[in-house]
């Protein structure tokens, strides 16, 4: 996705992270115009080490700008930043931001008239970036302790757990049939869909995406389609938070690997923790916990998803 000004770039971060950050310092890697990786802190354990270890993807993208956003409950003055200025200064920096009781503006602009002192309400602001993502199926949570919260598994009534442990058992139940494209199209449709899936339907997911030939036709697809992510993003969250346990490290590792494809470091770590929380022994899932503790760039695991066919990838050659 393009970002052409400070304001857009404000708009789509709840978006791009899933979630309103607070008390947070963001930094968002541009290569050229597109975002290359993001990257959040709690503002308390904002230090120059800190900062050094997450921001390793961004300084290893190619040609690399930034963008650092504070996000405080109080003003922020420039020098505030400095010490994670001093980690980023191999990078060009574009701007300083601030985000703050209701308000946003450049601490690096001295135009009065273009950033008041008083910044401009975020309430005033309403930006095509934020309607095409809103479009597009995102709805951000309000804070990152609701993103986590949501994929932790929920506690259902006893009917709906009922009718959940029925439909799998259903599902389990039925033949299986030989891996082939005929069956994509409808697991697709399920995963990028805006629709809530019933039990049967979820199950039937689930069934077929355990299966790690369509597991990887999935990212294939969504490496493929960048438009859909966001849908299937929100569609994958609420699956985590409601699949049986045994369908858990699957359904979180997709949700990290399309996360990840946009740099979205913060879902991408939470995904992937709460797959191995699940099963410490899954694959993918340690290959991709591994890759994000050693700072490998977004753009690696794009690539390793380009380097293969769909029909590899059904063939069980990913």
């Amino acid at each position: 996705m393009n970002i052409h000004s400070p304001r857009q770039l404000v708009a789509a971060i709840p978006h791009l992270l899933g979630f309103q950050p607070q008390e947070s310092c963001v930094i968002v890697a541009f290569d050229q115009e597109n975002i290359e990786a993001i990257v959040r802190c709690d503002w308390q354990n904002v230090s120059a080490s800190d900062v050094a270890s997450l921001n390793a993807e961004i300084r290893k993208a190619h040609n690399p700008s930034v963008v650092v956003i504070a996000y405080r409950n109080e003003i922020v003055e420039r020098h505030e930043l400095d010490h994670v200025l001093d980690v980023i200064e191999e990078c060009s920096l574009l701007d300083l931001l601030m985000v703050s009781n209701g308000t946003w503006r450049s601490l690096m602009c001295e135009d009065s008239d273009c950033c008041p002192a008083t910044g401009h309400a975020l309430e005033d602001m309403v930006d095509e970036i934020a309607v095409d993502f809103v479009l597009a199926g995102s709805a951000p949570f309000t804070s990152r302790e609701s993103l986590e919260i949501s994929i932790a598994s929920r506690a259902l009534s006893a009917d709906d757990a009922h009718e959940r442990d029925l439909a799998f058992d259903v599902s389990a139940d039925q033949e299986q049939c030989d891996v082939s494209q005929e069956v994509l199209p409808w697991l697709t449709s399920a995963i990028f869909g805006h629709k809530y899936l019933t039990w049967s339907d979820m199950a039937k997911l689930c069934q077929h995406v355990q299966d790690f030939h369509y597991r990887d036709a999935v990212l294939r697809t969504l490496y493929d389609l960048p438009e859909k992510r966001l849908a299937a993003r929100s569609q994958l969250i609420d699956l985590v938070g409601r699949a049986p346990k045994q369908f858990v490290p699957v359904l979180a590792t997709v949700l990290a690997g399309c996360a990840w494809l946009d740099g979205n470091g913060a879902i991408t770590r939470m995904a992937i923790d709460r797959a191995l929380e699940a099963d410490s022994d899954y694959g993918l899932a340690r290959l991709l916990d591994r890759a994000l503790t050693f700072g490998v760039p977004p753009r690696v695991w794009a690539e390793s998803l380009a380097a293969v066919s769909m029909d590899d990838c059904l063939a069980g050659a990913a």
